[in-house]
């Protein structure tokens, strides 16, 4: 039984991992990924060096290596996409980072303690 830990419209954290909401295009289905598998974990803007508007997408992969999840508000913020808080994960085994609006950066410091432990 997993215990939820955060959850919001994007994202949901429990003990074991992370799942992203909205991310798989079309269908909007969620990412699941466990935090044994992740590699870097942090924001967009400050851990990733995201700081244009075209790397960042509504939904799908803009011009950086990050599959962003849907967020439609994305496509219509043009400054205030990247002045926003998203989150972006790196796996350790995968070629695309994932992304997605972060609410909240207490979810940023939830992950970042489990990737401690």
């Amino acid at each position: 039984m997993t215990e939820t830990l955060y959850d919001d419209e994007y994202l949901t954290l429990t003990d074991q991992h992370l799942i992203i909401k909205y991310f798989y295009f079309p269908f909007g289905l969620s990412t699941t990924i466990p935090y044994k598998d992740i590699k870097k974990a942090g924001l967009a803007k400050e851990d990733f060096q995201l700081t244009n508007r075209i790397q960042y997408k509504s939904w799908g992969m803009g011009l950086s290596s990050v599959w962003w999840s849907m967020d439609m508000s994305r496509a219509f913020k043009w400054q205030e996409t990247v002045d926003t808080d998203h989150l972006v994960v790196e796996t350790k085994n995968g070629l695309t980072m994932a992304g997605c609006t972060l609410k909240s950066r207490k979810a940023l410091d939830i992950i970042k303690e489990k990737l401690k432990t």
